[in-house]
């Protein structure tokens, strides 16, 4: 194994905390990994990758930027299957630092579509070596340095290996920070003055983070929660049967909440796929007792909500969402409700409501 010296080592914990410094979505990461790599290991082009191989699709930020023009990543997409670094990474899943030369020869790349196409007509750089965040076999994201006149060390090796779990762990908090965002756009929809939480999660199902709103809701309708990863089984087996239904439907579908109630309180639970992963956004609302010009109409608690919502312009599409039934269930209860009032459509109920409603303020 490589030693490293004082100065390695100085440089490689400056590189980490630079990376650790603020949270970023996925390409300012890049562009962050990529200038700070050439601190670390000399190279002629240094790249953060996100290579979608069933599609032949690469998105790349590269250090200079003119190795990645729209016309160069075309090509190299074309072509990125016969680079032996991705397709290692592809096969083994193993992202460990490897360098090209590691698993071809010169005169084996010289004979590629890769090499005469794309490295020899743009770069000449045919020395590579690259570590991974993710690998699998249609999907590999890393970061790779290239150079013309000499091949890569064991010394920088050394490096990028030492490099990758801070790059795995600052990965996982970008996609989490993103899947955050994205809860926090969804709750902005969700109606102010009730109990809200929102649980974070990892393809399996696992909490990532769980607000403390959210935990309390969990545990006041699903029992205790045991350990700060873990859901109530139903709804992880819930999430889990969601995920397997999306990726199996034909075409794309929207996910039902998940609504459980206890006495006078109504939980909802909405499931939002995110790239990495899952978020559950929840909303607790406590049933109010019906006014007295509502009883008289013989109006149940629900009926009342569904005209309440409808009376202020809401769609049954948009109430379906926001009380937690389908808008098959909304339109049967209106059905119901213009029986009750008498009237023979929505526009003459929600009238009649906001009629009502002024009389009894």
């Amino acid at each position: 194994m490589a030693r490293l010296n004082a100065r390695d080592l100085s440089a490689l914990l400056q590189v980490v905390e630079h990376l650790y410094d603020g949270l970023l979505d996925a390409r300012a990461l890049g562009e962050r990994v990529v200038a700070s790599l050439r601190t670390l290991v000399s190279g002629e082009a240094v790249t953060y990758s996100d290579l979608d191989l069933a599609r032949a699709r690469a998105d790349e930020v590269s250090d200079p930027a003119i190795f990645m023009t729209p016309a160069v990543l075309a090509i190299f997409s074309r072509y990125m299957h016969e680079n032996p670094l991705v397709a290692h990474l592809a096969k083994t899943g193993d992202g460990r630092a490897r360098k090209a030369s590691d698993l071809i020869t010169r005169t084996e790349l010289h004979r590629t579509g890769l090499y005469n196409e794309y490295v020899r007509p743009f770069s000449g750089t045919e020395y590579q070596m690259a570590v991974a965040i993710r690998a699998n076999r249609s999907r590999v994201v890393g970061i790779s340095t290239a150079r013309s006149l000499r091949d890569y060390s064991e010394r920088d090796r050394r490096m990028l290996d030492l490099l990758r779990p801070h790059l795995l762990r600052i990965a996982g908090l970008t996609s989490l920070v993103e899947q955050l965002a994205d809860g926090v756009t969804s709750l902005s929809g969700i109606e102010a003055g009730h109990a809200h939480g929102l649980v974070a999660l990892d393809r399996a199902g696992r909490a990532r983070l769980m607000t403390d709103g959210a935990r309390r809701l969990l545990e006041d309708h699903f029992g205790r929660v045991r350990a700060r990863d873990r859901l109530p089984g139903s709804i992880r087996r819930w999430v889990l049967a969601n995920a397997r239904g999306l990726r199996d439907a034909e075409v794309p579908r929207a996910i039902e909440p998940l609504v459980a109630r206890r006495e006078q309180r109504t939980l909802t639970i909405w499931h939002r796929r995110t790239p990495d992963g899952h978020v559950l956004l929840l909303e607790e609302r406590t049933e109010e007792r019906l006014p007295p010009h509502m009883a008289r109409w013989g109006l149940t608690p629900r009926e009342v909500e569904v005209l309440a919502w409808v009376a202020q312009g809401k769609t049954s599409a948009d109430t379906a969402l926001i009380i937690g039934i389908r808008p098959r269930t909304v339109d049967k209860h209106l059905e119901r409700v213009f029986m009750k009032l008498g009237v023979e459509n929505r526009t003459a109920a929600a009238a009649l409501f906001a009629r009502r409603q002024v009389a009894i303020e």
